[in-house]
Parts: structure tokens; C-alpha cells; sequence
């Protein structure tokens, strides 16, 4: 009985906060503004601090916020993991680049474990690490004694040890989503072949690239890589996806992300119902997460001068939650 009374209280919690996010009328009011006004008016709806001028770093401490939310909040120790996982292993990422170059302390992210990390790091001992972790590290270490390491590598063995993670809490937190985060392993699978094949990425780095777990045979996504145009436009019909992103959206990577992250914001629809549940905590995340990458696009092209596209995206995606 516990149990269900905070669930039913921290989604009701997270209800609360997505009443209280950004509706259209407001956003329009925001891609009318000139940059340093945006800033000023986001500040007034709530976002970001008043010491932070850049896109970047302003939604980053958007994004503590959030953090702190669910570390608070949370009901379920299994769902914060899954949450929170990304940010986690987002502050192993840097940290480790930081060996090499210069990082913002700004982009890090206000998370548990951050000392845990840091001392890991700096004295290269990753026994206290949880497993997957430890291993990256280790693996990265054993790379670099071979050859000067890049950023990419560095990503790479991260994202693939954070993706085991992940497979492991999602199941944790139900069926619904454990699903959701297949489903999600196939999309990003999907794009990583997109982008591979745009930036004409070496097939064996791109094999590196794809994550295991999803629906979908890694193998698929392998040979996708590898197909003409249109021979990759009729094998995505083979999974259903073709549905989720079109082809006419294939040839833009960006519309194609946006596609695939409103389809899966969709798939969680369905569970929200039910307050005794993960989803609509889950839900929330997501939305916001949305909203914050929204922020920093309309930030970006307000900058930028950009506004066609920021007002098509923003027809669009209100467009199609009406």
C-alpha cells in the first residue's frame, strides 16, 4: 500500500510540473523575441539562472533542476536509475575528455557519484565503479595505450556500456518500458546508420556505433549501412519504421531525430492513465527533455537569425499533439 501511495504522489507531483511547462502561445511569444529578450522571458517563465548567457549551458541548468526533481521525487529506486543513467555516464564522458582538452565545468551535469568519478579518474583505480562503468574505463585505458584516442571512440565505449545499463533497469521497471527502450535501441540504430552514411563514417566504426538490445537484429542495421538510397528506404519497410520516419524525412537528419523522439514520447501515451504506475513519471522526463532540447533549438536559431525553421518546427510538433 506504501508503494502505491508514492507512486500516486510523485505522479501526481509530475503532473503538476508538466501542467506547468511552456504551452504554445508562450513559445510563439519566445520565437518573436529577439535573443537577450528569449533569455529574459524564459528566466521569467521559471528556466535556467541568471548568470548563464549561452544556449548550451542555460538548458544544462535546466536539466539540474530536473535532475534534482527526480532524485527527490522519484518513487521507484528502479526508475531513477533508468532515468538518470544518461547523465551519469554524460559526467563519465567528459571527465574522461577533460584528460585531453579543456571541458566547461558548466556542462556537467549536478548528479550523484560526481566525486566517486572524479577520484576514479584522476587516480585511473575504477574498482568502486559500478561494473559497466568500470569497464569502460578500463577498456578506454587500454585503447590509448595503443593510439591517440578520439572523441568518438571515447563516446562509443560509454554509450555502450550505458546502453547495458539501461536494458537491465528498463526491465526492472516494467514491461511497457522495457519496450519503450527497444523500441528506442532500433530508432537510434536507425539514425546511426543515417548519420554514417552522411558522413561517410568507416563501416567498422559504424558497427561499433550500433547498440544491442532492440527489436531489431544488429545485423540489419549492419547491412543498412552499406545499401544504396533507395535499397535503404525499401529495407526500413521491413521493421515498420518507413511509418514512423518517412522517407522524405530520411535525407535530414535532424527531422529525422525529431521524428523518432515524438514517436516514442507517443508510445508512453497510452500507460499515463494509470498513477499507480511508471509511465507517467516516465512521461514526464520525456516531455521535458523535449521541451529543454525545444529551448535550445529556439535559442540556437534565435541567435542564429533562424526563424523559418523554428516556427515550422514548432507548427509542426503542436500541430500534431492537437
Amino acid at each position: 500500500m506504501d508503494n502505491i501511495k508514492s507512486a500516486i504522489y510523485s505522479n501526481t507531483l509530475a503532473m503538476i510540473r508538466e501542467n506547468g511547462m511552456l504551452t504554445e502561445e508562450k513559445f510563439i511569444r519566445l520565437s518573436d523575441a529577439d535573443f537577450s529578450d528569449a533569455l529574459k522571458m524564459l528566466r521569467d517563465y521559471g528556466y535556467g539562472t541568471s548568470d548563464v548567457e549561452d544556449a548550451g549551458d542555460f538548458v544544462t541548468s535546466g536539466i539540474n533542476s530536473l535532475i534534482a526533481f527526480i532524485r527527490e521525487e522519484c518513487h521507484s529506486s528502479n526508475l531513477k536509475s533508468f532515468i538518470l543513467n544518461q547523465f551519469y555516464y554524460g559526467n563519465a564522458q567528459l571527465l574522461y575528455k577533460s584528460r585531453f582538452v579543456d571541458v566547461n565545468p558548466k556542462a556537467f551535469y549536478e548528479i550523484g557519484g560526481m566525486e566517486e568519478l572524479k577520484n576514479a579518474n584522476e587516480k585511473r583505480n575504477y574498482e568502486d565503479l559500478p561494473k559497466n562503468m568500470r569497464e569502460a574505463f578500463e577498456t578506454l585505458d587500454l585503447k590509448a595505450e595503443q593510439h591517440p584516442l578520439t572523441a568518438r571512440e571515447i563516446d562509443i565505449v560509454f554509450t555502450r556500456a550505458m546502453n547495458k545499463d539501461n536494458l537491465k533497469n528498463s526491465a526492472k521497471c516494467g514491461r511497457n518500458i522495457k519496450r519503450y527502450y527497444r523500441k528506442k535501441i532500433d530508432l537510434t540504430n536507425f539514425i546511426t546508420s543515417l548519420r554514417c552514411r552522411r558522413l561517410n563514417i568507416p563501416e567498422e566504426t559504424c558497427r561499433e556505433m550500433l547498440l544491442e538490445g532492440g527489436f531489431t537484429e544488429i545485423g540489419f542495421f549492419s547491412e543498412l549501412i552499406k545499401l544504396p538510397e533507395d535499397g535503404f528506404n525499401e529495407a526500413m519497410k521491413q521493421t515498420g519504421y518507413e511509418k514512423i520516419i518517412p522517407a522524405e524525412d530520411i535525407s535530414d537528419l535532424s527531422k529525422a531525430e525529431e521524428r523518432a523522439n515524438d514517436y516514442l514520447l507517443g508510445f508512453t501515451k497510452a500507460q499515463i492513465v494509470d498513477y499507480t504506475a511508471n509511465e507517467p513519471f516516465l512521461r514526464y522526463f520525456l516531455l521535458q527533455m523535449r521541451e529543454f532540447g525545444l529551448i535550445k533549438f529556439l535559442l540556437i536559431s534565435l541567435k542564429n537569425g533562424d526563424r523559418e525553421r523554428l516556427k515550422g518546427r514548432l507548427k509542426e510538433l503542436y500541430d500534431s499533439v492537437r
